[in-house]
């Protein structure tokens, strides 16, 4: 019963996908761009001055050159890559955008993306991109949100939740290959995190 009443709270509070999206969009937008000119064979230039490379080292990267810590989000390497990434930033960072204020969104957008990028840097080296560690930060935002803090506004269905754990699970054993495991682990935490972060100061 209070299960019931708890969820029947989510859905109350929780307002479906609408306009105010500009930002998710103006993301996309970045994203598909930088697909096609991969396609039309500028991909080396784009990963040499998109990617973290650090040839002198973490420290120096971050003095000369510290947007690497975000762009990588914006390289995706597949249809089904790019598919996936900006069907769910639509989907969740939508929602986002408009049930909390652009400043606390734009926050969590760059967290995700350094604190993702960081590990999968850290972990495989610099030749990786894509938007799966933002999203599963986005994913795991709304999903804490509306567990803990049920006037957050959100809710979101249990079957997404199975679904994007065991993806991210499915993704580790090997088996869809190369894959930005860490940056989605890395992820889901920091947008975990964040969302508890933002419930106890409320």
């Amino acid at each position: 019963a209070a299960a019931r009443a708890l969820q029947a709270s989510y859905r109350r509070h929780f307002r479906p996908l609408g306009r105010g999206s500009i930002l998710t969009v103006c993301l996309m937008v970045v994203c598909i761009c930088c697909y096609i000119l991969i396609n039309m064979g500028f991909k080396r230039y784009l990963l040499v001055y998109l990617t973290m490379f650090a040839p002198r080292g973490l420290p120096a990267m971050l003095i000369t050159e510290p947007w690497r810590l975000v762009t990588p989000i914006f390289l995706h390497f597949s249809l089904l890559h790019i598919a996936f990434n900006m069907y769910w930033l639509y989907c969740l960072g939508s929602l986002i955008e408009k049930q909390d204020r652009v400043g606390c969104y734009v926050v969590l957008l760059l967290l995700s993306a350094v604190v993702s990028n960081l590990a999968q840097w850290y972990m495989t080296g610099p030749l990786f991109g894509g938007m799966s560690g933002v999203v599963y930060a986005l994913f795991a935002y709304i999903w804490i949100s509306a567990k803990f803090n049920p006037m957050s506004g959100y809710w979101i269905s249990q079957d997404i939740v199975l679904l994007m754990l065991a993806w991210l699970v499915l993704c580790f054993t090997g088996w869809v290959g190369p894959i930005g495991n860490y940056a989605h682990l890395a992820g889901l935490l920091c947008g975990a995190a964040f969302a508890g972060l933002r419930t106890c100061c409320r």
